[in-house]
């Protein structure tokens, strides 16, 4: 599982650069693998430019709408219910992990398209099925053709901190903001074009972004999902375990996850608090994890009503469909909290418990 498979050979040196990278044994496979990758991505870059740029350059980009909220607080889950109405679209993982190529990419898998319906796996944190027309995190695809974007470090996980600024971009350089805002335009285009149909994304990273994505799509509609923090760092510990390990080409520095955690979720959410004001009224709604698993339906056809959204009564079925398919699903358990990151949650996250309203436990 990894996170740059649609990498240019030129961006990969660049990367390798920006990391001073001394590969170990048990993971020079992994870089050879995304060397040989990136050698083929450059070259269908190149074809689907060629191919498509024209057509696609001009794209309108209709308003999309976001889901915002943590890692681990439901976005997935929330996601996957929204484009079950067939009025909107989404990035699928086929072309987050594509982005330069996925158009080319997709004329090939027309070919292949039963068989890799019953292709799957299982994401590690959760064990939500996957497969190549799954709903995934734009801001993965975005990634891969900026380079400028806090998914770089599951790669690079011992320069988290220098990614970590592309959160906010608050303290990026401005030509760091230029090539991801170019980077998320085109990515965006490609998909209007490939569709026609608005967009609904999903990347928790948007979370901190609410100013940006206003100023570039003035019309875009918010999602944001909350959850309880305690089960918020639970899940997110989970998923830094089981994750990183297999996305990495350096050692994850396991003694600093309670910090990063900690660390980006105030990020995160000081940004988004401050900043959720500027959307204009009825274009925003929130909702709680806890309630959206115990009302799936009602809260999706509310979201639909509250922000004006088409197409709910006719994707009514599909969605009924939908949640009977994963009616037997069983959350995952999780580890009690260490007393000691338990205190520093209730001091360092406690303005957010206010926020959302649970409450802080001793």
């Amino acid at each position: 599982m990894d996170a740059l498979l649609g990498i240019t050979y030129e961006d990969w040196l660049k990367l390798h650069k920006e990391n001073k990278l001394t590969f170990k044994l048990k993971y020079l496979r992994r870089a050879l693998f995304l060397i040989l990758l990136s050698r083929q991505n450059s070259k269908g870059k190149k074809r689907e430019e060629e191919q498509f740029g024209p057509l696609y350059e001009n794209a309108e980009i209709q308003p999309p709408v976001f889901i915002l909220g943590h890692w681990r607080s439901g976005t997935t889950m929330l996601h996957t219910l929204m484009i079950q109405n067939p009025v909107f679209t989404y990035a699928n993982a086929l072309q987050i992990s594509h982005p330069h190529t996925f158009l080319i990419r997709e004329e090939r898998v027309k070919r292949q398209i039963d068989k890799l319906k019953k292709q799957s796996y299982k994401r590690p944190m959760d064990n939500i099925k996957v497969q190549f027309d799954s709903p995934g995190e734009d801001e993965n695809g975005i990634a891969i053709m900026s380079l400028r974007s806090p998914v770089i470090s599951w790669t690079f996980p011992r320069n988290e901190h220098f990614y970590a600024r592309y959160h906010t971009f608050k303290e990026a350089p401005q030509e760091d903001f230029e090539k991801w805002k170019k980077a998320l335009l085109l990515f965006y285009k490609k998909l209007s074009w490939r569709y026609n149909k608005p967009l609904i994304l999903k990347s928790p990273v948007h979370t901190a972004r609410v100013k940006i994505l206003l100023e570039l799509f003035p019309q875009a509609k918010f999602i944001h999902i909350y959850r309880n923090p305690y089960r918020v760092y639970q899940s997110t510990r989970k998923l830094y375990d089981s994750l990183l390990p297999l996305t990495s080409l350096q050692e994850p520095p396991t003694e600093q996850y309670d910090d990063i955690i900690i660390r980006n979720y105030r990020i995160i959410y000081d940004a988004y608090l401050q900043e959720k004001s500027l959307i204009p009224q009825g274009h925003l709604i929130e909702l709680p994890y806890e309630s959206l698993v115990k009302d799936k339906m009602g809260w999706v056809e509310r979201i639909h009503r509250e922000l004006d959204l088409p197409g709910f009564e006719e994707a009514r079925p599909k969605l009924q469909d939908y949640l009977n398919s994963i009616a037997d699903y069983k959350k995952n358990d999780h580890k009690p909290i260490d007393p000691a990151i338990k205190s520093r949650l209730n001091s360092e996250w406690a303005d957010y418990f206010k926020a959302f309203g649970y409450a802080i436990e001793n």
